[in-house]
């Protein structure tokens, strides 16, 4: 029976079956990459090997189980690759997260949306490498959607920003060795071609070489990561989990999202290339607060410190020989911009945040309110941005975390706990 023929009650318990692998899968994913500590920084395993790992934990039960979750993913995606407009779909999702009848369709399209990153982010996790459900994502983002829809979208579109951008200068670094090893070769053919003139050859040879090594150099740190990041997971590993979101997304699928964005970022550190990488005060705040939450600690100055230092702890275990002149961690005080991850081509706003749902509705959010979604940049609006940044927010004197310091950077520490509330938050 194929995926049009399926009454609702099929997709929905189909989905429910997705709901189940993602969360068990989210969970198998994070044990591979972190290790929990209570008293000690926490520990990264290798971020190259994850999808072994994983595939050798899952896989343990038999050789079948990796294939039965695979095809389980990929018929959902299947699914969820029509419109929900054909018959049945519509009704089928909104059962499946037992919305009302009368929700908008422009809803329950950000509905299947997630639901089919989901599924990317499971296959990409299982190691089966298909395509097919975000390029249908990116394209209904760009066609239909006006963005995407803040969740586990975003975060796989984070990751992708960084990718590129290591691809990308990964790309440069090729081409310049491999510009150079060319002249190096014909600087040999002509000084055995002409001996007598090898003498007088060889020192233009030479500059021209070192000439066009530094401008691929040049270029080569001219492509930077900007990052103004909502959700620092460089530096708050609990992170990863975060805070339940809504119904309808497995919270395994935000989970998978934040570490894909995650390792993105520490391969694109560990191979030095140049980033900078930026946390509003008042994000640090709320990220202690929820921290200090899932710790159960009383807010004070001294946990909230403890909880500073850990983060820095977490920071250099991921990058232990940063290069100073190119990657910048830093907290900035108040930049009036929305958090945005730009590389050498384009960029993307964001609206991820640390708050939990009912800190939301103290400030005035409703509870199911529906996040704007995430919009893409580029040419002059991507520029402006980095300029503004740059310029606006206290960039150039910014401490860099990554430099170490024996009082674990307090004078930042410092800043970001006066924007504590005094009424909440006891000395």
């Amino acid at each position: 029976m194929n995926d049009t023929a399926k009454p609702a009650s099929a997709i929905v318990a189909q989905l429910s079956d997705v709901r189940t692998l993602i969360n068990e899968l989210a969970e198998t994913v994070y044990r591979q990459v972190v290790h929990e500590r209570k008293d000690e920084p926490w520990g990264l395993s290798d971020p190259e090997l994850v999808a072994e790992r994983v595939k050798a934990e899952l896989g343990k039960p038999g050789a079948n189980v990796l294939r039965q979750h695979a095809d389980l993913l990929l018929s959902s995606a299947e699914f969820l690759m029509k419109s929900p407009q054909e018959a049945g779909n519509k009704d089928a999702l909104l059962a499946w997260c037992q919305k009302p009848s009368t929700t908008s369709t422009g809803e329950t399209e950000k509905i299947r949306i997630e639901l089919l990153t989901t599924c990317w982010l499971g296959l990409h996790f299982l190691g089966v490498p298909v395509s097919n459900p975000w390029e249908r994502v990116r394209r209904w983002a760009d066609e239909e959607g006006g963005g995407l829809p803040n969740g586990a979208c975003v975060a796989k579109a984070i990751g992708d920003i960084v990718r590129d951008a290591r691809r990308f200068n990964e790309s440069i670094g090729h081409a310049a060795v491999a510009d150079v090893s060319a002249d190096s070769v014909t600087s040999k053919d002509v000084g055995s071609a002409n001996p007598a003139a090898n003498e007088q050859a060889a020192v233009p040879l030479a500059e021209a070489q070192k000439d066009e090594a530094a401008s691929a150099r040049s270029a080569f740190k001219d492509r930077p990561l900007i990052v103004f990041s909502g959700l620092p997971l460089l530096l708050f590993p609990e992170l990863l989990r975060g805070p339940p979101r809504d119904a309808c997304t497995p919270n395994g699928a935000h989970m998978l999202g934040r570490i894909y964005e995650f390792l993105q970022l520490v391969n694109y550190l560990r191979a030095k290339y140049q980033i900078f990488y930026c946390v509003k005060e008042d994000i640090v705040v709320q990220c202690l607060r929820f921290v200090l939450g899932e710790r159960k600690k009383e807010l004070t100055q001294a946990s909230a410190f403890e909880a500073w230092a850990r983060a820095l702890d977490w920071l250099h275990t991921l990058m232990p020989e940063p290069k100073l002149d190119r990657q910048t961690v830093c907290v900035l005080e108040d930049p009036l911009m929305p958090a945005c991850f730009i590389n050498y081509e384009c960029g993307l706003y964001t609206v991820e945040t640390p708050m939990f749902d009912e800190e939301r509705s103290r400030q005035g959010a409703s509870e199911r309110e529906m996040p704007l979604p995430a919009s893409y940049m580029r040419e002059i609006r991507r520029l402006l941005y980095i300029e503004n940044l740059q310029l606006g927010g206290g960039a150039e004197s910014a401490e860099n975390l990554l430099r170490r310091s024996a009082d674990h950077h307090q004078e930042v520490f410092a800043r970001i706990w006066s924007r504590f509330p005094s009424g909440r938050a006891n000395a």
